[in-house]
């Protein structure tokens, strides 16, 4: 789909300002991130297999980490109706781009 049909203005159409704006922001980081190369050059270190296992090991931290957080948002509801309250948010996170 074209800028058009969103109701924006074509490449061609933007001025060399509003373009570097653009860029500007896109590159702008909000957060000093000091290791990263540091993260980026152990992440190439590991095998494909290591790699795969950390991924699992931080999917499964958050899926604690936001267990924990509705327990605490919720502390007085059945275990049952917790179970639907994090089903429900869990849902909503879901991907639905396939």
């Amino acid at each position: 789909m074209s800028a058009e049909q969103f109701g924006g203005a074509g490449r061609s159409e933007v001025d060399e300002e509003s373009v570097s704006c653009s860029n500007e922001y896109r590159t702008m980081n909000m957060k000093p991130q000091p290791n990263h190369q540091v993260r980026i050059s152990t992440l190439r270190r590991m095998s494909a297999e290591q790699r795969l296992l950390k991924a699992f090991e931080l999917s499964d931290f958050v899926r604690r980490l936001f267990t924990h957080g509705l327990r605490k948002r919720f502390p007085n509801i059945s275990e049952e109706a917790f179970q639907q309250v994090l089903l429900e948010r869990l849902d909503k996170c879901h991907n639905r781009n396939y």
